[in-house]
């Protein structure tokens, strides 16, 4: 296999450029055409649209969003009422 050049490395970092380029453009519209949607659709909708938002940044940013400006506190483990603590081997 040849050994990457200079060249190959700025060739890969014109098509990052590219590829985010064309997708910005892509995508350019949309916050405009959910706006005139926004118009003419029902409450639900909307609020149905909200929270498919926040989902979806939650999943995209890997965080959780919090309320109060607080941080979030540490991680709760999860019980199940028939077996105890979730992850934990229950052997004694």
């Amino acid at each position: 296999m040849p050994t990457p050049t200079a060249k190959d490395a700025k060739q890969a970092l014109y098509a990052v450029a590219g590829v985010a380029d064309l997708a910005v453009s892509t995508i350019r519209h949309l916050p405009a055409d959910a706006a005139k949607l926004r118009g003419r659709i029902p409450a639900e909708v909307v609020k149905t649209y909200g929270e498919l938002v926040r989902r979806g940044e939650t999943l995209v940013t890997g965080r959780q969003p919090h309320q109060g400006g607080q941080h979030p506190g540490p991680p709760q483990r999860r019980h199940h009422p028939d077996v105890g603590e979730v992850g934990r081997d229950q052997r004694p």
